[in-house]
């Protein structure tokens, strides 16, 4: 309980025909939350292999006729229906075209704005629109899940996040629903492994030499080539062209094929992108040149992609302003009716049905243009990428040539290399240059550190929703939790334990058994309204929502009030000591039972018997209390910071984070625990306990953070957590404080009575002003105090609350309802 809902990845194929009822079907059952095909598998739709839905055009149209439905119940003043849910064959029996020809008959016959035609249609069409615009929304709900869907020529596939233990009956409703014919794979969340390539400075320093060769222009190209077989930089000549060279030497020409390569690398870059393809990665200089007959074949090949991509794409944008243009006028037409000229109405259905007739057409032939340009994705694609890799690849190679000089018949090319690479290097260009070249070493080995591509393994997590799984009677306190944002899947869920703690500092901070009671009598009311499903205004609703918890606090309340002897009020049994209640003989905590439980609860909290918070003695009982439940409830949330740290892997985090401050904090508090209020002079003298369980865990945590997270990190890091244990562990004597500010006040409204009693002989009065006060302003302040601690000083040390809510896919079959306006 203290984990997330266990839930398994799902993947549904489907034959295409069968995957709107499959989605039916499913989102009637509301456990599946449906992801994005294209995220769970991204290569196959960059290859074309699985395309998206493309259902924007049908959501147009059932989006428009679902506001037109909207639009005549608020003419007709259709009211609600009480009919049964709709069955599936309703649903699935709907025409478009049929509805859309329905509706324009509706709206005309309601063009005059006669009520007695009004009243007709609602008597004759009412049900019929009840379960019409019902039976759209189904169908706009399974049309927006197909968008997260692919296909192939025969097959549908979605995927999902699934609760685990639902597994079965989902199969069984894919199953039903498809007929039989689907495959479910399905596989556990976890860490998965993938290697990446990161620039990190190697330790060690390598030898590098600077060559500089000398060679004939003629061999230029043959050993630019040739020294991609070589893992070498060139170095830029050009800056030192005029200093080192007095002016004998110029830049070297770039080659004529530099332009061409450069050209044609951009026009493949914009081509692929426009084909929804992705660029190779893995791009390396080639070692051969590129014939001028293979530059202008891949030249010929992709300028005919080209014409044809560029064609259908223009197309497809003259399409979509036609559609756009089409909707503006459409608008305006309707803009155009009015209930005066009748006559208006019947031109603008004819206007308005050639442009959806033209509409549907665009559509179409929008569908088709995509159709086609899938297929040259698919047959072309390939292709592309590797002209892409290829010409690239030459083009970095003719690039180096910009960072060459020459003179008139001399070109020279200087590299750096690696020690142990220098005879290589001398081979590869003695053979392209057929022996005509001459070398010199410039530089002497240098020792230097270099960036090196190294391949590690990176740890990672999918993006899992998260699935709070409570005991019903805890789910109410699943709202406070989330007041500090969406856990993730790995995260503990504190749920139970603060269905436990939150009403227990309420009490506290609230010890009063009639103050409870009234709080109690006055929560009932809000439970039954929340059993009722009560829906208000956002405060009211939040109240309502909240009954279970505020009838727990009351409960509380009245526990700790027979703990602490009070009944609006301290209730003491000495005469001297006022009470309303006295004045009738009336003393509700004066029996053994309560007796018996009140000595058994004050042993339990460790407070003495007799105990009286407004004397010395309590108060002191009292503030050390606070700092036991202090030290409990911040500890817990360091261990749960630990196993939260664990379970995502972050194991050096967990370290250097948590473990330290755990191991920190619980030494500090064994030291409280031993010497409690002789712990400074303790440490101030030096005792050798206070240098074990307070500076050595102090000093050893800033050593560590200091070797690993820096100087300045790692001391600011180590006080900041020594100064916020202090800090968090005070924040806890507001406990005591609320209680004591509670008894306080209401020793002085019972003064009030007092005086109010001997002045005019009524009791009463200031019992129930201050009743009032606290049930209806004090609670306010008391929720919030005990909100505060499990959010600050509990809550922070261990929720990360970065997840993704678990979202069902939800198809609702009841029939909208529509209230008179």
């Amino acid at each position: 309980m203290l984990t997330m809902t266990p839930l398994i990845k799902v993947k549904v194929y489907v034959l295409k025909d069968h995957l709107a009822k499959v989605l039916f079907h499913v989102g009637k059952e509301g456990f599946l939350h449906l992801t994005d095909v294209k995220e769970d598998f991204p290569e196959e739709v960059a290859k074309g292999i699985l395309r998206p839905f493309d259902v924007s055009s049908i959501l147009y149209r059932i989006s428009s006729l679902i506001s037109k439905l909207e639009k005549l119940v608020s003419t007709i003043k259709l009211p609600s229906y009480s009919l049964e849910s709709l069955a599936e064959e309703e649903i699935f029996s709907i025409s478009l075209l049929d509805s859309e020809a329905y509706v324009d008959a509706l709206e005309r016959s309601l063009v005059t704005g006669d009520e007695l035609i009004a009243e007709r249609v609602k008597k004759e069409h009412g049900e019929k629109i009840s379960k019409l615009i019902t039976s759209l929304k189904v169908l706009e709900t399974i049309e927006s899940a197909k968008a997260k869907a692919a296909e192939t020529a025969a097959v549908a596939v979605f995927t999902g996040w699934l609760p685990k233990t639902l597994l079965k009956s989902f199969v069984k409703v894919v199953e039903k629903a498809s007929y039989g014919c689907h495959v479910v794979k399905y596989e556990e969340p976890e860490f998965h492994e993938k290697t990446h390539l990161f620039e990190k400075p190697e330790e060690e320093k390598h030898e590098v030499v600077n060559l500089r060769f000398y060679v004939p222009k003629e061999y230029v190209e043959n050993i630019l080539y040739a020294l991609s077989k070589l893992e070498h930089s060139v170095i830029d000549l050009r800056s030192l062209s005029y200093a080192e060279f007095e002016d004998k030497v110029k830049p070297l020409e770039p080659s004529p094929n530099l332009f061409r390569l450069s050209s044609l690398s951009s026009r493949l870059d914009v081509l692929l992108s426009m084909l929804g393809l992705r660029p190779p990665q893995d791009v390396k200089p080639i070692s051969e040149p590129l014939l001028d007959e293979r530059i202008n074949e891949i030249d010929s090949i992709v300028s005919s992609i080209e014409k044809e991509v560029f064609s259908l794409s223009s197309r497809l944008e003259s399409i979509k302003k036609s559609m756009d243009t089409a909707s503006r006028l459409e608008s305006d037409v309707s803009a155009l009716v009015t209930p005066q000229i009748q006559l208006a109405e019947v031109i603008a259905q004819d206007i308005k049905g050639t442009i959806r007739s033209m509409v549907l057409q665009l559509s179409d032939e929008s569908a088709k243009i995509h159709a086609l340009l899938d297929e040259i994705k698919r047959e072309k694609g390939d292709q592309l990428i590797e002209f892409k890799r290829l010409i690239e690849g030459a083009r970095m190679v003719e690039e180096k040539r910009l960072k060459m000089v020459a003179t008139d018949n001399m070109a020279i090319i200087q590299i750096s290399v690696a020690k142990e690479d220098v005879e290589k290097a001398k081979l590869l260009v003695k053979e392209a240059s057929s022996n005509n070249f001459a070398c010199i070493e410039v530089s002497r080995p240098i020792k230097v550190k270099v960036k090196k591509e190294t391949a590690i393994k990176a740890v990672h997590e999918i993006k899992i929703p998260s699935l709070m799984r409570n005991p019903k009677w805890a789910r109410v306190y699943e709202g406070l939790v989330k007041g500090l944002g969406t856990l993730n899947y790995k995260e503990i869920d504190p749920t139970i334990i603060w269905f436990f703690t939150f009403p227990i500092f309420f009490g506290l901070m609230f010890p009063d058994v009639g103050h409870g009671l009234v709080l109690l009598i006055l929560s009932i009311p809000l439970y039954y309204l929340k059993k009722k499903g009560y829906r208000g205004g956002e405060l009211t609703n939040y109240i309502v929502q909240g009954a279970p918890v505020i009838i727990a606090c009351a409960i509380t309340s009245i526990i700790f009030g027979i703990a602490f002897g009070e009944f609006f009020g301290k209730l003491d049994p000495h005469p001297e000591h006022y009470h309303p209640l006295k004045l009738f003989n009336f003393d509700p905590l004066n029996s053994d039972p309560l007796a018996t439980l009140r000595a058994t609860i004050l042993s339990a909290l460790g407070l003495p018997q007799g105990f009286d918070m407004l004397e010395a003695e309590g108060a002191k009982a009292l503030i050390k209390l606070s700092i036991y439940i202090a030290i409990f409830h911040i500890t817990l949330g360091l261990v749960f910071s630990v196993i939260n740290r664990v379970r995502l892997r972050e194991y050096k985090e967990t370290i250097m984070g948590p473990g330290l401050w755990l191991w920190l904090y619980a030494s500090v508090a064994t030291a409280f625990i031993i010497y409690r209020g002789r712990l400074v002079s303790a440490v101030l003298e030096g005792y050798l306990d206070t240098i074990i369980f307070i500076w050595m865990p102090f000093i050893a945590m800033m050593i560590i953070r200091i070797i690993f997270m820096g100087l300045l990190d790692g001391i600011s890091e180590s006080l900041d957590n020594f100064i916020a244990s202090l800090s968090n562990t005070i924040s806890y004597a507001r406990l005591f404080a609320f209680a004591l500010v509670h008894a306080v006040l209401s020793h002085v409204f019972l003064s009030i009575d007092e005086g109010l009693y001997a002045m005019i002989g009524v009791p009463f009065i200031g019992a129930i002003a201050g009743t009032i006060f606290f049930v209806f302003f004090e609670i306010i302040f008391v929720f919030f105090q005990a909100l505060r601690l499990h959010w600050v000083e509990h809550g922070t040390k261990f929720l990360i609350a970065d997840g993704t809510p678990f979202q069902p896919f939800t198809i609702s079959l009841s029939l909208s309802s529509f209230s008179r306006e």
